[in-house]
């Protein structure tokens, strides 16, 4: 069931090191994602506010997720196996390949669908919101075909840059907040030495990596959250390489209310954006694909806790 997320994280004073487990939450039926964020104490970490990893079901292979509505956010697609399909209410067919990045900018608002060709291979990857600021949360919009991401060596590591800047490498994703997002390879008890923007505020997801950060052991499915001003990141690989998720940004400094697929900033923006859903306004139709249309879950009126979302 969807849950109601209202508060700001909060605000960054200085380096720390907390870590959390994922937790398992269920984006289709069948379809079981490891949720990395958001958590009780950290809704946003940057402009990020959700990161999830996924694979298809075990028994078929298959991903399927039905047509549903977003707003406030971009979604950051990026996969590691297998091939999704993304379709949206705005023309767009896509096909999101291994090593690659799919980013749609929902604007004031969009509607998709995403279905994994064929079962040859299941798809693994992340799925990832970034809320959209202010300024931006209610623009036209957009699907971005982005590709392979930029790569960067750095010391001790790899990186491919899926959105946003390290160690002056920019991803060729659309950005509207100073952000990161970059996949790290180590290969087994490498030392490496990250640079981070200290202004910024910074995560690690070990995803199924076992490895070492800032001394401390980081398990798989364990996330990391580092604070701010850090000027590098120590990390040691583990005995078998590590594949991690390096993610953050500028505090976001808004409180963003999440509730079902919707990111929004008040309680009466909410209720408008599921009473457009299920009228038909505003959000489109995702026309092309044999999928289904979901309906908006009851709105509660009593907040509750973090989301749940697809």
């Amino acid at each position: 069931m969807p849950r109601y997320v209202g508060r700001a994280s909060p605000l960054p004073t200085g380096p720390t090191f907390e870590v959390w487990d994922a937790r398992r939450a269920e984006i289709a039926p069948g379809a079981g994602v490891m949720r990395a964020l958001p958590t009780a104490r950290r809704r946003t970490i940057g402009p990020w506010c959700f990161v999830d990893a996924f694979a298809a079901p075990a028994d078929k292979r298959e991903l399927l997720v039905n047509a549903h509505p977003h707003c406030g956010i971009q979604t950051v697609t990026w996969l590691t196996r297998g091939t999704m399909v993304h379709h949206d209410s705005i023309g767009s067919r896509h096909e999101v390949g291994p090593g690659t990045v799919g980013v749609m900018t929902s604007g004031h608002g969009i509607a998709h669908a995403e279905v994994s060709q064929g079962p040859s291979e299941p798809v693994e990857g992340l799925q990832m919101w970034v809320a959209l600021p202010e300024a931006h949360r209610h623009m036209t919009p957009r699907y971005d075909p982005v590709g392979a991401p930029a790569a960067v060596t750095l010391p001790g590591a790899t990186a491919r840059v899926v959105i946003g800047t390290l160690s002056g490498t920019s991803s060729r994703a659309p950005s509207f907040h100073p952000m990161v997002g970059a996949e790290l390879f180590l290969g087994p008890g490498a030392e490496a030495v990250i640079p981070l923007d200290p202004s910024f505020e910074h995560a690690l997801y070990a995803w199924n990596a076992t490895l070492q950060a800032e001394g401390h052991l980081l398990k798989p499915h364990q996330t990391a959250y580092l604070g701010n001003g850090r000027e590098v990141l120590h990390l040691r690989g583990g005995p078998d390489g590590s594949r991690v998720f390096l993610f953050g940004g500028a505090p976001l400094g808004e409180a963003v209310l999440m509730w079902w697929n919707f990111v929004v900033r008040t309680h009466e923006e909410l209720e408008q954006a599921v009473a457009d859903w299920q009228a038909r306004r505003r959000f489109g139709e995702v026309e092309g694909v044999d999928v289904e249309r979901l309906d908006s879950p009851h709105l509660q009126t009593t907040p509750r806790e973090p989301v749940a979302g697809g």
